[in-house]
């Protein structure tokens, strides 16, 4: 699935010139950072994250058996932190994430003078501002622990990602839009297709699917999308990121609809001709 990098950003003020990188002077030629040691940035995200997904990766790992932050890493959680305390939340949604001056053949792994702001902008990626990110976030947290420390069999796991996570998310969106609470919904959305991206299994291996709301999910999850992204930029939050998040979709669509050709029917999610919105205002410095 994508590679998913996501810092939460509670704060506001937002530096336009940071956004621009304008402020900053990118090396000429940039340097390449790995894609090995930005792959092992994601791997390793319990770094990162709360004290809770410490708690439950120590199952996992032992001191011994952990992998020490990489300088190229480090240099992208310094950027990513930045926006955090800017009031914005980073997704890198690129796979795998490789940063790369065409001109250079080899890695240089320890060299960080090319994670700039600028670059990481130009990977494909989420740059959202409000409670979307946040909640983003968490919903795919949530999400992957069961995923991922389910004690039960696949079944059981599939009914509960559905009916504990998915269809509720799904609910959110659709009540946050007509509330006109559009950051909100963005943010159910995206977590539900980080997710998808991440892992159909729960599509294969259920027992919702007897019941008509399975269908349901499917064609209201599109249709949701749609509705979505017609909202301007500025009421979503988002900055710059509309083909990116465009381009996410176009992957996922194939992926979603071959989990689902047991099933019998198939979904259209949004493309780029028809997925409407408008850019909003640049943020102010």
């Amino acid at each position: 699935g994508a590679c998913l990098f996501a810092r939460q950003a509670w704060t506001t003020g937002v530096d336009e010139n940071w956004l621009d990188g304008r402020d900053r002077q990118a090396p000429t030629p940039p340097t390449m950072a790995s894609g090995d040691a930005l792959q092992m940035v994601s791997e390793h995200a319990e770094d990162y994250d709360s004290a809770e997904d410490d708690e439950d990766d120590e199952d996992e790992y032992t001191d011994d058996e952990r992998v020490p932050p990489h300088p190229v890493g480090k240099a992208f959680k310094a950027l990513v932190d930045e926006l955090k305390d800017e009031g914005l939340t980073y997704f890198m949604l690129d796979e795998p994430p490789i940063i790369v001056a065409e001109e250079l053949k080899a890695p240089v792994d320890q060299d960080v003078t090319g994670i700039t702001r600028a670059v990481i902008l130009a990977t494909d990626h989420m740059l959202l501002r409000g409670e979307a990110g946040p909640l983003a976030d968490e919903l795919l947290k949530n999400m992957r622990r069961v995923n991922n420390h389910w004690e039960g069999g696949d079944t059981s796991k599939g009914n509960c990602l559905l009916l504990e996570h998915i269809l509720p998310a799904l609910k959110l969106a659709q009540a946050a839009l007509k509330a006109n609470k559009h950051g909100k919904a963005l943010g159910c959305m995206l977590g539900l297709t980080f997710f998808g991206l991440e892992d159909v299994g729960y599509i294969h291996d259920n027992e919702v699917h007897l019941e008509p709301r399975f269908k349901s999910f499917f064609t209201g999850f599109a249709s949701t999308w749609t509705k979505v992204l017609a909202c301007s930029d500025e009421q979503l939050g988002i900055f710059n990121c509309r083909p990116a998040l465009l381009r996410l979709l176009e992957k996922y669509e194939p992926e979603l609809n071959e989990a689902l050709t047991d099933y019998g029917f198939s979904v259209k999610l949004p493309k780029p001709a028809s997925a409407g919105g408008s850019a909003g205002k640049r943020p102010r410095e």
